[in-house]
């Protein structure tokens, strides 16, 4: 059996494009999550069922502390809520450069779907929201 290659999730950026050449990463980022669905139906005769597979479709989900103040190297929470109120379409990725192949990426074009800001007494200000990929998913670094 091999030795698993593990990797930090804090080395794997969540970074965003409006020209999929200048990625910016979204400040104080707390966790992102990649779905990726596949619609099915299902044609059940006497032969045996059958599955019709529909597009692919993909999504983030991400939780980050509401920054106002970030580096020209991040959005902030103030632009995510423009990208969204401005219907503006994004390039997306998570990317992981490995030396020996293990390359991890996961990208798109899409929208923010998504928003939602929290408030808490005792708290940080916080956004959360779903950018999904319009189109295929792309995993080609």
């Amino acid at each position: 059996m091999s030795v698993p290659t593990t990797v930090q999730s804090n080395l794997v950026p969540w970074a965003l494009s409006l020209n999929d050449i200048t990625y910016r990463n979204v400040v104080c980022l707390k966790a992102t999550n990649f779905t990726g669905n596949t619609p099915t139906t299902s044609e059940p005769t006497d032969c045996a069922t059958f599955i019709g597979l529909s597009a692919s479709t993909g999504q983030f989900d991400f939780d980050a502390v509401f920054n106002t103040t970030p580096n020209v190297t991040e959005y902030s929470g103030k632009d995510i809520i423009a990208f969204w109120n401005n219907q503006t379409l994004l390039y997306s990725k998570m990317y992981y450069p490995s030396p020996g192949g293990g390359d991890i990426f996961i990208g798109g074009q899409g929208y923010f779907t998504d928003i939602k800001v929290t408030k808490n007494i005792g708290n940080l200000i916080a956004i959360s929201g779903t950018f999904k990929i319009s189109g295929a998913v792309d995993l080609t670094p």
